[in-house]
């Protein structure tokens, strides 16, 4: 079992299986959601909504972070799979990114990986900035993971594909790098992940290697 699942069953208590969606017919848009999007007054922001029913064929909500007041983190959200969501990313990310807007995975949970945009923002780190994602227990703070992310960035590129108020995550753009150094560096920054996850460095390593990418978690 991966780390990213073991924090999904974590959150959940159940280790249920998420199961696909049959089918990507979008859901007609309900008068809650055209309310959502009201009540946000977000540029083009039906178009997104449309977009998210598109690849989730679930209802599209009101995107907020409990912890945080920021009016600049609001946006839309939908649930999908894990499959669907990484694919959507690779596929879409850039586009919006271009159209100066955010597509990233916002949540893990039971019901799937939450995939949302945020609007007049297109910079990963400026993401993690506003949403404040932090390890507290580890007096880890958002500078100190910026920093670190920026790092890695300089070494080998990433791009950050998952926010959350106590997760990360980034896509690694060369592959061909030391695994089992990174994952050492990791363990250091983000012992959770280990502890709680893959349970041992090598373990982590074979994981960021296999998903080509970098999750961090701290279980605050």
């Amino acid at each position: 079992m991966s780390f990213i699942q073991k924090i999904i069953n974590f959150f959940s208590g159940t280790k249920r299986e998420i199961k696909p969606v049959e089918s990507i017919t979008p859901i007609p848009e309900k008068s809650f959601e055209v309310a959502y999007r009201n009540n946000l007054n977000l540029l083009s922001a039906k178009e997104d909504a449309i977009f998210l029913k598109e690849i989730t064929n679930k209802p599209v909500e009101e995107l907020f972070f409990a912890c945080t007041d920021n009016k600049e983190c609001q946006g839309l959200i939908s649930a999908t799979t894990e499959e669907r969501a990484r694919e959507c990313l690779q596929q879409h990310q850039q586009t919006f990114i271009d159209k100066n807007k955010y597509l990233f995975i916002s949540e893990l949970s039971s019901n799937g990986y939450n995939l949302s945009i945020i609007p007049n923002i297109n910079d990963g780190y400026t993401l993690i900035e506003k949403i404040k994602t932090n390890g507290a227990k580890l007096q880890i703070s958002t500078n100190d993971i910026i920093i670190k992310l920026k790092k890695w960035d300089a070494e080998f590129g990433i791009q950050i594909i998952g926010v959350g108020i106590d997760y990360c995550e980034a896509a690694i753009h060369n592959l061909e790098i030391d695994y089992n150094a990174l994952a050492n560096e990791v363990y250091q920054f983000c012992p959770d992940v280990v502890e709680q996850g893959t349970e041992t460095i090598e373990a982590l390593a074979e994981e960021m290697q296999t998903k080509k990418s970098i999750f961090l978690w701290w279980d605050n």
